[in-house]
């Protein structure tokens, strides 16, 4: 029924963490991504989003310090730095969407979401704390106009991302398309600020 692979993304530069440091800031965040009222109030005992917050600020080491408001990093236990599994199959999705014409399956994203599953629920980045934090201006518009602020993320250098994935063996999603989306995916970039050419990798993937 499955087919387990593993796969290692070797990154070639930075990756930047995009998990916001400030309590208020991540359940905003959160609620920005669940899904709809509707959708929710069907799911089997889903989790308040105050309960998640909580949880995410405890895990990236959230405050309530007005300066933490735009700094970002990642989420962190006693093992060190680590990326939720959901993480990367957000990612993947992601990439399928784009591609899904070249390929030509349609509604390829749907199919991936269906039929890809990470195994581990924290895949971590091989240190205990991050290599550093970039300062960079971003332009935001508020109700007094336009106004310029500071935004932080925290980064780990060159860090390898190991992990295992279970695929529904049905033929749809082969081992063609899924090196296809990793090899995309590693010029596209993982992680926040991407489009600095952040987050780049490149994926080995063997079947288990």
């Amino acid at each position: 029924m499955w087919t387990r692979y593993e796969v290692a993304m070797e990154f070639t530069g930075k990756v930047m963490g995009g998990i916001p440091k400030n309590t208020e800031v991540i359940k905003a965040w959160l609620e920005a991504r669940m899904p709809s009222e509707a959708v929710f109030a069907r799911m089997p005992n889903p989790t308040p989003i105050a309960t998640l917050a909580e949880e995410v600020a405890e895990a990236v080491g959230a405050t309530d310090e007005k300066e933490q408001k735009v700094w970002s990093g990642f989420m962190s236990d006693e093992s060190g730095l680590y990326v939720p599994g959901f993480h990367i199959k957000a990612h993947l999705k992601d990439v399928a969407n784009i591609l899904q014409k070249q390929i030509g399956i349609k509604a390829l994203k749907a199919k991936v979401a269906d039929r890809f599953f990470v195994e581990e629920e924290k895949v971590y980045l091989g240190k205990m704390e991050p290599d550093g934090y970039w300062e960079h201006p971003v332009h935001i518009m508020t109700m007094q106009g336009p106004r310029s602020a500071l935004k932080r993320n925290d980064y780990v250098e060159r860090p390898r991302l190991v992990f295992t994935f279970k695929m529904l063996d049905d033929k749809i999603i082969t081992e063609k398309i899924l090196n296809s989306l990793f090899e995309y995916g590693g010029i596209h970039g993982f992680g926040a600020e991407r489009g600095l050419g952040n987050g780049r990798y490149n994926a080995i993937m063997r079947e288990l």
